[in-house]
């Protein structure tokens, strides 16, 4: 009897014991939960504040520039440019004084690529305070080239593109510097110089071309691609390689035009595709040049590999 005894008392402990646990499990649970709504209110209110911050900064940000524009005593002078196919454009510049004397004189200056030396034009009011000035210009009208080389072999990859030097270099022949100057009495106020890019104006006619030497074990891949211009009549017809030895021309071979979609429903002149070399070895002394040919007849050539 005393061993049933016993045994019934420690069935009655456990029982009490899996209430407790599971009361306890209970009451962590709902903790738990608790803690997890506050995490979640915590966020909640911290992605708000993080909100009405930005926003308030915006605002803040927005005051200051009205309020500087306000204060500044000439507005931002905004550009307009129009091309021709004769490689010529037009440049308008606008912008208001708004602190003007009767004596005052408003002139613009501007320089054209890597010059220096700033050329002068009084400017045209066109209204009170709203003056404008016309600068003709000769637009170097070309495409816009990107050439990639990739050399591997079985242990070695690597990967050359144009040198970032030279890009600045292209980059500053096409840009017009300008800023503006008021003077009276013996004062003058000079506005701060602006930029702006004019280059891709003309690459714009002729579109972009990539270019991509693959070089593997001594042997050269080459790829060309076109992206169509403005005009789409205005395509690559023709690629040419010519291959050089110093500066010595050894060489002319014609790259192979490959479609990439041949669908028969699509139109010849909206199939899309590019051009390829493939197998040429490397040489000594190897200097290779790209000549595209549009269809307009106008030819450009390129430097791909020196």
């Amino acid at each position: 009897m005393d061993r049933h005894k016993w045994v019934g008392v420690f069935r009655g402990f456990i029982v009490v014991a899996l209430i407790s646990s599971m009361i306890m499990n209970v009451n962590l649970l709902s903790k738990m939960e608790q803690l997890e709504n506050q995490v979640n209110n915590l966020s909640g209110n911290q992605h708000t504040i993080m909100s009405n911050v930005n926003s308030q900064t915006s605002q803040i940000q927005s005051v200051l520039n009205d309020f500087v524009n306000e204060q500044s005593w000439i507005s931002r002078i905004n550009v307009e440019v129009t091309t021709t196919k004769e490689k010529k454009a037009d440049a308008f510049f606008e912008w208001q004084v708004k602190e003007l004397q009767s004596t005052s004189k408003v002139v613009f200056h501007y320089a054209y690529g890597n010059h220096d030396d700033y050329t002068t034009i009084p400017a045209e009011e066109i209204q009170q305070g709203l003056y404008r000035v016309k600068v003709p210009f000769d637009l170097k009208i070309e495409p816009e080239w990107e050439n990639g080389i990739y050399i591997s072999s079985e242990n070695h990859e690597e990967t050359k593109t144009e040198e970032e030097p030279n890009k600045i270099a292209e980059y500053n022949q096409q840009t017009l510097k300008y800023f503006v100057t008021v003077s009276y009495d013996n004062l003058v106020k000079s506005s701060e110089i602006q930029t702006e890019y004019l280059g891709h104006y003309g690459s714009s006619y002729y579109g972009l071309i990539h270019s991509n030497i693959h070089i593997h074990n001594e042997t050269l891949h080459i790829t060309l691609a076109h992206n169509y211009a403005n005009d789409p009549s205005m395509v690559v017809e023709k690629a040419f390689l010519l291959k050089y030895e110093g500066e010595q021309l050894i060489g002319e071979e014609e790259f192979e035009y490959i479609v990439d979609n041949d669908d028969e429903n699509i139109p010849p002149e909206h199939q899309v595709g590019f051009f390829q070399i493939n197998e040429l070895k490397k040489y000594e002394n190897m200097r290779l040049v790209i000549r595209v040919i549009y269809s307009n007849g106008e030819t450009f050539d390129k430097v791909v590999y020196n």
